[in-house]
């Protein structure tokens, strides 16, 4: 992974978590952790983005609770089952899928 590869996921990374934290705001967030609001706003403020980069920097992701893991694998087999029976049909399903 380059400098830059890394580098941007850790600002895609930051954004995700000032989102949400906006969402939930940061009263519930300092409730939850139980420090001070103040304290969050200066993690906010200063050491978010150096966390985020170093999650980038080790290879690791932050996603959403509710998404779901999928084994590539697993979903390549599917993908093929699928061209499978839409070829059987006569249709075409190209455009679902390039791989």
């Amino acid at each position: 992974m380059t400098d830059l590869d890394w580098e941007s996921r850790a600002r895609g990374i930051e954004a995700m978590v000032l989102r949400r934290l906006g969402e939930r705001g940061q009263a519930a967030a300092a409730q939850a952790l139980q420090v001070s609001e103040s304290a969050i706003s200066r993690l906010k403020d200063g050491q978010i983005t150096t966390i985020c980069r170093l999650i980038a920097f080790l290879g690791l992701k932050v996603v959403p609770e509710e998404y779901r893991e999928v084994n590539p694998e697993v979903l390549a087999a599917f993908i093929t089952i699928y061209k499978a029976a839409v070829k059987a049909r006569g249709d075409s399903c190209e455009f679902l899928y390039a791989g």
